[in-house]
């Protein structure tokens, strides 16, 4: 009788999972921080806007400065709160991929003992292999399942390629944005040169 088993990691990732979770639990918190900034930011813009009603002398051209100054400071704090948040966002990432890229070793580590099983299987002959069953009806279910099983691994091999890859591009992403960020942060400290 055929027997034929998936392995099925039961690796728990337990030091990833609660690595992930600190990540995670720190990602809220810069979002936290960055609705703060945000909402600093609008009470300095409406300050800067006041301010800059006002500005018709000396007195008021100074609070102006002074307002956008504290505006750019609050905007390149939010910047900064942004690319750290970026940061570990992409340190969650690359553990799921680390993840995936384990379950996907595995898989194949499964798959290539199927085929290997498989291919003992098929090495001997079908009427050797047809009389070694009581029934007809053990051989054809041995031998659809033995069909349904790789089917069933190449779907998961694919699944798990397909999201290792979108993970892959889900970093470069926060990549790509945090070096938007840093862009960013360079026009915001050029500005507050400026106004200071």
């Amino acid at each position: 009788i055929l027997s034929i088993s998936i392995f099925y990691p039961q690796h728990t990732f337990a030091l990833n999972e609660e690595e992930e979770a600190a990540l995670t639990d720190e990602i809220n918190s810069k979002r936290e921080q960055i609705e703060i900034l945000d909402k600093e930011i609008s009470a300095h813009r409406n300050a800067l806007n006041s301010a800059s009603g006002r500005a018709s002398n000396l007195q008021g051209t100074i609070k102006t400065l002074e307002a956008t100054k504290l505006k750019l400071q609050t905007d390149i704090k939010k910047t900064q709160t942004e690319m750290e948040k970026t940061d570990l966002t992409i340190k969650k990432l690359g553990l799921d991929i680390i993840e995936k890229e384990y379950l996907l070793k595995k898989n194949r580590d499964g798959l290539s003992e199927s085929v290997r099983r498989v291919n003992e299987i098929e090495s001997v002959s079908t009427i050797d292999r047809f009389l070694g069953y009581t029934t007809l009806s053990e051989f054809w279910s041995d031998f659809e399942l033995t069909e349904k099983l790789q089917k069933q691994l190449h779907t998961e091999v694919e699944t798990l390629n397909r999201l290792t890859n979108e993970l892959k591009a889900a970093e470069l992403n926060q990549r790509n944005e945090k070096d938007n960020l840093v862009e960013q942060e360079k026009q915001l400290s050029g500005q507050t040169v400026a106004v200071q």
